[in-house]
This record gives C-alpha cells, structure tokens and sequence, in this order.
C-alpha cells in the first residue's frame, strides 16, 4: 500500500516540552483577488506561494514531508519551514531546536484503496498540491472517458461566482468529476441542484444528521457551512454536454469566520470520518447520479427539497447586484429557481446571480 494508506505513529517526543509553531493564513481580498498568507510579520505573496507549490516542491522536500507525516523528526531547514508554512500545517522543534515535527497527525488519502474499490472505467488521480481540481481537469484534452481527481491541498480552489475556497493540506476534501453527457447544455439546470441534494442523503446515511442545503448548493449544518459544489459546463455538440463537477468539503477542520465571512463547521463535529472511504462514496454517488440525470428529474428534486432545505420557512435576505429582497423562503420551482414569498407577491431568483444569507436580526 503507497504512503496515502499509513497511519503515522503517535511522535516518539510527544510530551516533550518545546517550542511549538503553528500557521494560520490570514486571507485578505483585494480588487485584484490578491491573497496574502501572513506568519510572524513576514507577507508571502500568494501568486508566489502558488508557483512555489505547484512547480518547485522539490523530490527532496516531498522526502522530507513524507518523513514528517510519518512521525519522524527531521533536520530543520529555512526551505522546509517555508513549506510547512506554505502547506499549513503545524510543527515543533525539538529541545535543542535542530530538528522539527509536526505537532498534529496527518492522514493521507490512500489511493491505493480509492483505486481498487471504484469501477475500471474512471480513471482516477491525486495530487498533494494542486492549484485547483476543477481547473486540472477542464484543462484536459476531451476524451469520452470519465475521470476524478482529488488532492490534499488545493491553492486556487475556487466557489461559486469566483469565490475562493480556503482548502489546507491534508485535512478536507478537494475533489472534481469530469464526463460527457448525452444532453444539451439546456438540460441540465437543475445539475448543479440535484449534486447538493444527493450529497447531503449521503452524509445524513452516512452519519451526519443535521446538514442540510443553503440554496442553490451550500451544506450547510446550523454552525455553519461545511462544503460547497461548483459545477463547469461546455458544449461538446449540440446534444453532448461535458460536465465538470467540483466539491469542497471540510472533513476535519473549518475556516475560521473572520477569513471568509461567514460561519463555517466540518464533519468532525458530527462523528468520525476517513477521507479515503468518504471520496469513494461521494464517486460512486456522482457516477450514480451523472449517468441516470434527467431533466424530468426536477419534479422530484422539488418534492425532497424541502426534507433539506435549512432555511424552509424562514425570512431570508437574497442579495443580488448589491440590492437586499427579504421574504420567506418558499423552497424552489421547476426551474430550480428560489421562491420568495414578499408579501405583495412572489419573487424568482435564478442560482447563478444571487447569495443569499439570513438576516442578522434574525
């Protein structure tokens, strides 16, 4: 089995005093979408952290983090600081300050089993860095073959309506499902809202009681958002559609409010969870989903949103073009639509112009 299947040892100086060091980014938004990772005073670009990751994580360094997820102490070095900063994750040196290691167990995804347990035709990879799973694969050349990839950290992963998505190494999920689809673009408006419903049946078979969806896709639990789903389409022809679906889903930790404005929670909270068998689920409930999909779909999809909806009944807020519509969230139409009740009437919101959020005074 690769190195994703072992479960490092409780370190050899665990209760060893120490100076401990952990990293924290503080993401900060710009105009221009810059992001700045910030640690002891020192501002790393983050464009710079990126191509850093993705194009100079060295075979040498990725000895020297295998080492490190597997319990051992190593030589301390400014480079392998650097990308433990880079990458998030927490370390201490030993009492004499010449070697360091992590502060905190990681897991790795096994690839191995993920491999072994999905069906011969999808052709699946992981990466440790990645700038974004959804991005990878729309760049591929088109293939009628499906393919999956994850990753344990993604740099650039990205939300709905350009938003980013904070995704430390080792410790969530990061995961994108490419095919073709027999249908037009047209056809799959209600795609995007039947991918949120089927995950959250999963995770409530699977454990989690008390997620549910924020219109159109966010899951959402009442501490707070705990993953959320992008999908890409691209005609291929009139009839054929490729279709790209991502997922974030935070497994064992959350953002903290402050660094992405809003509540968010993990499904630590709520059980114990492995990442390797969970990506398997979530793939085989995709390719379940993706190859039976139908428009005629929507009647049902409608009539199972309310079982899930988190804000069924409740006066919400749709912020679109930066005016506020308050009213009560009635569920959704046939279009997939969200349906205010305003009292002097009913509104439409179409999943792609709005966010909504509850109001504050509530």
């Amino acid at each position: 089995m690769g190195l994703g299947g072992f479960e490092p040892p409780t370190s050899p100086l665990s209760g060893v005093r120490s100076n401990q060091l952990s990293y924290r980014p503080d993401y900060q938004k710009s105009h221009s979408e810059a992001a700045y990772y910030t640690q002891a005073g020192c501002f790393y670009n983050r464009i710079r952290w990126d191509h850093f990751m993705v194009d100079h994580m060295t075979i040498a360094q990725k000895k020297s983090l295998e080492s490190l997820i597997q319990g051992r102490a190593i030589e301390s070095s400014s480079d392998l600081l650097a990308l433990l900063k880079a990458l998030n994750l927490s370390y201490e040196f030993t009492p004499d300050g010449a070697e360091v290691f992590l502060s905190e167990r990681v897991k790795l995804v096994s690839t191995d089993l993920i491999r072994a347990a999905l069906p011969s035709e999808i052709a699946y990879e992981h990466h440790w860095v990645i700038d974004s799973t959804n991005k990878y694969l729309m760049a591929q050349s088109h293939h009628n073959e499906t393919r999956v990839c994850s990753a344990e950290m993604q740099i650039s992963g990205r939300g709905r309506r350009g938003r980013s998505w904070l995704s430390p190494f080792g410790k969530n999920i990061y995961l994108s499902w490419l095919s073709t689809i027999e249908r037009p673009m047209s056809e799959l408006a209600g795609l995007s809202l039947a991918v949120g419903l089927r995950s959250v049946l999963l995770l409530r078979r699977l454990g989690c009681l008390d997620i549910g969806l924020k219109w159109p896709n966010d899951l959402m639990t009442i501490e707070g958002k705990i993953g959320g789903i992008l999908i890409e389409l691209e005609a291929v022809t009139r009839q054929r559609t490729r279709v790209c679906i991502g997922l974030g889903l935070n497994v064992l930790s959350a953002p903290d409010k402050e660094h992405i404005g809003q509540a968010a929670s993990c499904l630590a909270n709520y059980g114990t969870w492995d990442r390797t068998e969970l990506i398997i689920e979530l793939v085989n409930e995709l390719k379940t989903l993706v190859e039976n999909f139908d428009p005629n779909q929507m009647v049902d999809i409608q009539k199972h949103w309310s079982d899930v909806d988190i804000y069924k009944g409740r006066v919400v807020s749709v912020i679109q073009n930066s005016e506020a519509t308050e009213g009560v969230n009635e569920g959704i139409d046939l279009l997939g639509q969200l349906v205010l009740n305003c009292g002097e009437g009913r509104r439409y919101f179409n999943a792609g112009e709005v966010t909504m959020r509850v109001p504050e005074s509530l």
